[in-house]
């Protein structure tokens, strides 16, 4: 998988850890797509979010500089709606410590 898609899924699995995703999430998510310059068929790919799906394990391979701009933004998707929940941050951890962070 491209790792600009992958790191929007990593993004979007995040955005929905806490069971819904708010207008400034998908504000976030959707800027970050822009920002990545993802195409029309690429950002369907993001929004098709399947929980059952590992991302975190094919974001392993990542070089450890991209790993770590993974985690950066986890940390400001998590914070996106302007509110912290419990399990966003015990995901962030997760995957931190997933990645070898």
């Amino acid at each position: 998988m491209d790792n600009r898609v992958l790191r929007c899924k990593i993004i979007a699995h995040m955005l929905i850890a806490d069971g819904m995703m708010t207008a400034d999430e998908k504000a976030f998510l959707r800027d970050c797509m822009d920002s990545l310059e993802l195409t029309d068929e690429e950002r369907d790919r993001v929004l098709a979010i399947d929980p059952d799906e590992d991302v975190v394990a094919e974001a392993r391979a990542l070089p450890e500089a991209e790993r770590r701009e993974v985690v950066e933004l986890l940390v400001r998707a998590a914070l996106a709606d302007g509110k912290l929940s419990p399990y966003e941050l015990q995901l962030v951890k997760d995957v931190t410590a997933a990645l070898g962070l």
